[in-house]
């Protein structure tokens, strides 16, 4: 990772560009992705290859053959000409040069700074792109007329440490995204960037970040429909947001996550048992912001670990009877596996 403090880089915390932005990539005239997977999807159609998508994007003899057929081909759709497809572009920024007017920089108080011309950075109520890649960051306003401008710009699809949105005010960061269809961040991308931020005395306990992908919010409708990102906000604390990964990855790392059982529950049949390891992928069950979808309500789901302390009426800890560290941890999904039954069952680890 890079480290707020040292300021040195690790490849490996680096993310790569998401696999369904790879044909945009590998285009040498870097057609919007969206309008090529489109040609794609028929291209495999027409070559028999359909339900091997997955693993196309990687071959480069497919991709060398799908960008000569595409090319060449009279074959026009209807969700998409041929004419927008070659009109709607990407730029790709693959010099310092050509990146420089975007740079921004945090000055010695936390602010934001374009680089340029040394202003404050203001992006007056709008959400805009932000790319960070070791002590290299850049912003702009999202541009999605042709040439459009997105994440990918920045590097030319490149690996990067941080592809995000943010709102700043005058300098001062004010709100921060997670969102990028380009690069789709993880937690632990958002754990090292908020470090980034905090070693560079950036407040966080002033900016607002966006954690409806750290708590699984799902944007489904009762209805099936899938909504927009920007209709499913969850702005928090970014202070708290950070405290909340620290924690989650010190769970992960210390093994306390693997003595996780899950119960499932069937209401109508009355099944009670507990799931596989093969079947804990399929048990996924999503909520919208709602509640429960109608298909549901008769099931749930229950997470089962270890008590680790004892707990008041709240499910604050009171004390800790349990190697690991528990300090800071507000509240915990707790089940007394011993009697057979389970306690109140508390919705987060915070």
């Amino acid at each position: 990772h890079l480290n707020a403090h040292s300021g040195t880089t690790h490849k490996s915390s680096m993310i790569k560009i998401d696999k369904r932005s790879r044909l945009e990539v590998a285009d040498t005239r870097h057609r919007y992705g969206k309008n090529l997977r489109l040609y794609y999807d028929k291209y495999l159609e027409i070559s028999g290859l359909k339900g091997m998508d997955d693993l196309s994007y990687d071959d480069k003899n497919r991709l060398d053959s799908f960008f000569q057929w595409l090319n060449s081909t009279e074959v026009e759709l209807p969700e998409c000409s041929k004419k927008l497809l070659e009109e709607d572009v990407v730029e790709y920024l693959n010099t310092e040069h050509e990146r420089s007017k975007y740079e921004v920089r945090i000055d010695s108080q936390g602010l934001f700074r374009h680089v340029p011309s040394g202003e404050l950075l203001d992006t007056m109520q709008k959400k805009w792109l932000f790319v960070q890649r070791g002590e290299s960051m850049f912003a702009s306003e999202k541009r999605i007329l042709s040439p459009r401008l997105h994440h990918s710009s920045f590097f030319g699809g490149g690996d990067v440490h941080a592809a995000v949105l943010v709102r700043t005010h005058l300098g001062e960061l004010k709100e921060l995204f997670p969102h990028s269809g380009h690069y789709r961040p993880q937690d632990s991308h958002l754990c090292l960037l908020l470090e980034y931020l905090q070693g560079r005395h950036v407040d966080l306990e002033h900016v607002h970040v966006d954690v409806q992908r750290v708590f699984k919010v799902s944007r489904f409708s009762k209805d099936g429909s899938k909504g927009k990102k920007v209709d499913s906000l969850w702005m928090v604390n970014g202070l708290w947001v950070l405290h909340f990964l620290r924690h989650k990855q010190k769970m992960v790392s210390s093994g306390l996550l693997d003595q996780l059982t899950i119960r499932h529950v069937d209401n109508t049949t009355g099944m009670d048992r507990n799931l596989k390891p093969s079947e804990i992928k399929k048990s996924k069950m999503k909520m919208d912001t709602n509640g429960l979808s109608p298909r549901l309500k008769s099931c749930e789901t229950i997470l089962v670990i270890p008590t680790p302390s004892k707990l008041d009426r709240s499910g604050h800890i009171l004390e800790s009877t349990s190697k690991l560290d528990f300090s800071g941890i507000s509240s915990c999904i707790i089940s007394d596996k011993s009697g057979g039954g389970h306690t109140d069952l508390f919705p987060y680890i915070v």
